[in-house]
This record gives C-alpha cells, sequence and structure tokens, in this order.
C-alpha cells in the first residue's frame, strides 16, 4: 500500500522513534546531540580553511561582476549589470554590503545598459565599484564568506544523507572527505554561482531519497524549497525538473509513495518555483524601476 501523504514517524512508549521509523535496512541514525557536536565541529574546521583560502587569494576574473551584479539588483532592484544569471546567489553574495561600510554604486543610465558595448563595459563597471570606490579585501572577503556558508550546509547534507544510509562511521568518513577535498575548498571560497547551485542540487536529491522512505511535511518542504532556490540561482538547473520527475516515478513504481502524492509533489515544485522567479526580479518585468522594456543589444 502506497504510503499516506504527511506521515508521520511511528514512536515508541518514551517518545523517541522507534527502530521502524528508521530507513529499512540501514542502521540506526546517531543521537541528536552527538549529530550537532560533530556539525558544529565540521563547520568550525571547514570555514577555517576557507577563510585561510579567502585571505591567501585575489579575485577570479567573475568574481567582480558577481558580486556588483548582486550588489545593484539588492540595493536598487537593478538586475542589467549582467542578467546571464538568475538573481538568487548574487543577492545571498551582496548581503554583506548592507552592513559592510562602502561607498554605493552609481546609477546606470537606461542608454548606456542598453547599448551594444554594455557586457564589456559592465566588467568596467564591477572593477570600479570593488577596486576603485571600495576596500576590494572587505566586501569580497565578506561575500565569499556567504558561499562558505553554502559549503557548511552541503556538508551537513552529505553527512547526513550518509548517516541515514550507511551509518556513523561512513559518514563521518565522507565528511572528512568533503572537508579537505581542495576543489571544495576552492570553489566555497568564490563569488560564484556554481557552488551554490550545487549545494541546492544536492539538496533536491537528499530530500527526494528521504520522501521514498517517509512521506513527512519536512521532505516534502525541503524538496520543494531546494527546488524553487536552485531555479532563481542557475538557468541550467531547470534540468531539475525530468531528474525529480524520474525519480518520484521510480518510488512510485517501487509502491513506496502514491501516484497522487508524487503528483501533487511535482505540482507544488512547478508553483512555487514559477512564484520565486517572480519573487526574484521584484514582480515586474522591467529590469530596474522606471526603466523599460529589456531590449537586447
Amino acid at each position: 500500500m502506497p504510503v499516506k501523504l504527511f506521515r508521520r514517524p511511528s514512536r515508541g512508549h518514551s517518545g523517541t522513534p522507534s527502530p521502524a521509523a528508521a530507513v529499512p535496512g540501514v542502521p540506526n541514525v546517531a543521537p541528536r546531540r552527538e549529530t550537532a557536536l560533530i556539525l558544529a565541529a565540521f563547520a568550525v574546521v571547514f570555514a577555517g580553511l576557507a577563510w585561510y583560502t579567502i585571505r591567501q587569494t585575489s579575485a577570479t576574473w567573475d568574481e567582480p561582476m558577481h558580486l556588483a551584479a548582486g550588489h545593484a539588483a539588492l540595493t536598487s532592484g537593478d538586475f542589467r549589470v549582467d542578467p546571464s544569471h538568475p538573481p538568487l546567489l548574487r543577492l545571498w553574495a551582496a548581503l554583506p554590503t548592507l552592513v559592510l561600510p562602502h561607498r554605493p554604486m552609481p546609477p546606470i543610465p537606461e542608454a548606456e545598459a542598453a547599448s551594444a558595448t554594455w557586457l564589456q563595459d559592465a566588467y568596467l563597471v564591477a572593477h570600479r565599484f570593488l577596486y576603485v570606490d571600495n576596500d576590494a579585501d572587505r566586501l569580497l572577503g565578506g561575500a565569499r564568506l556567504m558561499t562558505v556558508a553554502l559549503g557548511v550546509v552541503l556538508g551537513a547534507w552529505l553527512f547526513l544523507w550518509a548517516r541515514s544510509w550507511l551509518g556513523l562511521g561512513p559518514a563521518l568518513f565522507a565528511l572528512a572527505a568533503y572537508t579537505f577535498e581542495p576543489n571544495m575548498q576552492a570553489h566555497a571560497s568564490l563569488v560564484t554561482t556554481d557552488f551554490g547551485v550545487t549545494c541546492l542540487v544536492f539538496g533536491c536529491a537528499f530530500f527526494t531519497w528521504r520522501l521514498s522512505h517517509g512521506m513527512t511535511r519536512g521532505n516534502v518542504a525541503g524538496l520543494v524549497a531546494c527546488t524553487a532556490l536552485a531555479v532563481v540561482s542557475k538557468f541550467s538547473a531547470i534540468l531539475l525538473a525530468p531528474v525529480i520527475v524520474l525519480q518520484l516515478a521510480v518510488a512510485v513504481r517501487r509502491r513506496q509513495i502514491g501516484g497522487r502524492d508524487a503528483l501533487a509533489i511535482v505540482a507544488a515544485c512547478a508553483i512555487v518555483s514559477y512564484a520565486a522567479i517572480w519573487a526574484a526580479y521584484g514582480f515586474r518585468h522591467a529590469p530596474a524601476p522606471g526603466a523599460g522594456a529589456w531590449r537586447k543589444p
């Protein structure tokens, strides 16, 4: 029989989850206090290594553009600096500019943003904002820490998935490998969209797997939220649509979830993602307040 939507895990007389509530065929999870201590230690080590990297490396060629685009969108609702990516992760990276001392970016004239040379000129605007008008190390360091926070979230999800699936020992090994993996450390210390969308796509896979073993409100909300956030983080996240549908179809075929439940989840992902796109762009068609319709050079 397919499980009912939002079924609560069964509990024993003591109020704690019973063995029957665990994922079938895998070891029981570790206590919550132990998990919290492990993840806290991981966060300190991972963030410490990332901070060392941040202090030792200069900006990549595209970091100033990402930060300038996020700052313009966050402070003035102007998405014209660089429309080649959805705004969410850039807005996230630019949040420290709300509290760090800096000189704001001057308004972009509409004629300049619509010119045929704007994509080249935008790099000069980003360079001036970061290196001429402001302290680049301070603004870039704050923005990079926002990506580090996503790195901590990804590591936590990795540990929780491995622990539920394989047990505590393999989960600790996976977490250690993730913490000291050079590629993870490198990309988690950059103001780009790559690491953020990786985190959210992994979150979609994680919560879809959890749904196949327990249809709870938290698992449904996690999948829907990760899907919507990924869509407004990078255009390539549209590829999540067939992946999620296929994963849910497999779960339905295995009678892990009901067909109507799967259709409801797909509909929720689509509706919330559509709303997230409108919200990310300020519920308007114009690329900036008071600007005309976007015109491709």
